[in-house]
């Protein structure tokens, strides 16, 4: 994952020391609160409001962190 984030964060032009995402996720599995945080459990639910299909077979969920809407995709 970080290789991945590494590739597109130079495309981004973005200098960010890979050291920085390391220590964001080795301290929690979900830094952010994209599981238990009710502005996200919201957002997570008008995006696939808005969505023509259910399910995809396929999908790249930029700035993905740890792939909640990803998963429900």
């Amino acid at each position: 994952m970080l290789q991945k984030m590494h590739k597109y964060k130079e495309f981004a032009g973005l200098h960010i020391p890979d050291h920085v995402f390391e220590d964001i996720y080795t301290t929690s599995s979900d830094p952010y609160g994209y599981t238990h945080r009710d502005y996200e459990r919201q957002k997570r639910s008008v995006t696939l409001a808005a969505l023509s299909r259910d399910r995809y077979m396929n999908a790249f969920e930029i700035g993905c962190s740890i792939g909640v809407l990803t998963g429900l995709l």
